[in-house]
């Protein structure tokens, strides 16, 4: 049976629109649809649990589901797949089968590790051990194994399940709307990966602490970074809103101060950038660039907020800032009035 047709029930529309009205776990999940996409489990065991036709126990899977895309230790992993592919020089069928659909993928001679706890697994063990029994042993509040074992729990368990989830829900969702979400969104990041690292700070962080734009592109950069160096890089590409990809190099690529202030696809301004500091005119009086020396500084790099240096020596192979080495996570455009 094919693991990837797990998609198929939280694809088909009359469920999506009957989960959405009764529950906002279902309104949350619209907005991050890849979860599920990206996400293959047990067919059976997700047929089963949508036949008993509960809200609860629907909140509670995309609930699981949500935390382990946010926070899982390693997401390129999280694709059954790349898991299973892991095993074929190592296991039989049957054998790399099981470990796979149980979350586990191969590192080779040291056994065998969970994509979201990294729970270990000796390589003498693969084969006479069972995968639930073992993760139960030695990480049993793993997430990704509490989504595998929804199936075998009382229902009075899983409404118990899902009231948490519904708080942490509505946390995210006051997140997603957060004035912090909207500025990086500005900034050209995907509402699916803003989605996945502001569930990511809720569930990571202290009690009332507080969002910040620098900290959320952190997240998702560094969220970036664990599926692929094609992926990390996805930061580097942003566009000018008032800049035609097809007729300008690479170094205008960046959002202007305009396209900081109001995003261009949901048209909401922002009032100011508050989470970041304020651009450093004071290193010098110059307005050349301290890097080349001939071309005027117009650059303001974030968050570390340095104004000393021109669009051509900020390529997107700069990855930190040429005066105080911080990781740079946007650069935008400046002018010296």
């Amino acid at each position: 049976m094919d693991p990837h047709q797990w998609h198929d029930w939280a694809s088909e529309p009359t469920i999506c629109c009957r989960r959405q009205a009764a529950s906002s776990a279902w309104r949350l999940l619209l907005q991050a649809r890849e979860l599920l996409l990206l996400c293959p489990w047990h067919l059976n065991c997700a047929e089963k649990l949508l036949q008993q036709n509960s809200d609860s126990v629907s909140a509670a899977v995309v609930g699981r589901l949500l935390v382990i895309h946010a926070v899982a230790a390693n997401r390129l992993q999280l694709d059954f797949n790349t898991r299973l592919q892991s095993f074929l020089s190592v296991l039989d069928s049957a054998a790399a089968c099981r470990w796979a659909q149980s979350g586990f993928y191969s590192i080779g001679g040291d056994g065998a590790s969970c994509c979201y706890c990294q729970c270990r697994v000796p390589a003498d063990r693969l084969i006479a051990d069972d995968p639930e029994r073992w993760h139960i042993s030695q990480k049993p509040d793993c997430q990704l194994l509490r989504l595998l074992q929804l199936l075998d729990k009382r229902l009075s368990a899983k409404v118990a399940d899902s009231l948490r989830f519904e708080s942490l829900f509505r946390q995210v969702e006051d997140a997603i709307n957060n004035q912090s979400v909207l500025l990086a969104e500005s900034f050209g990041f995907s509402k699916f990966d803003l989605t996945l690292a502001a569930a990511a700070h809720v569930f990571q962080a202290t009690a009332d602490a507080e969002l910040r734009s620098g900290e959320l592109i952190q997240l998702v950069k560094q969220a970036n970074a664990t599926v692929g160096s094609a992926a990390s890089c996805r930061w580097l590409k942003f566009i000018d809103a008032n800049t035609s990809t097809k007729n300008h190099p690479v170094e205008d690529r960046q959002p202007t101060a305009q396209s900081a202030e109001t995003s261009p696809a949901s048209g909401r301004r922002v009032s100011e950038l508050s989470s970041f500091s304020q651009p450093d005119l004071s290193s010098s009086d110059s307005p050349l660039c301290q890097r080349c020396f001939t071309r005027n500084r117009d650059r303001v790099i974030l968050p570390c907020a340095h104004f000393c240096f021109c669009s051509r020596c900020l390529t997107a192979e700069v990855r930190s800032c040429p005066k105080c080495r911080a990781d740079i996570l946007t650069v935008i455009r400046a002018t010296i009035c």
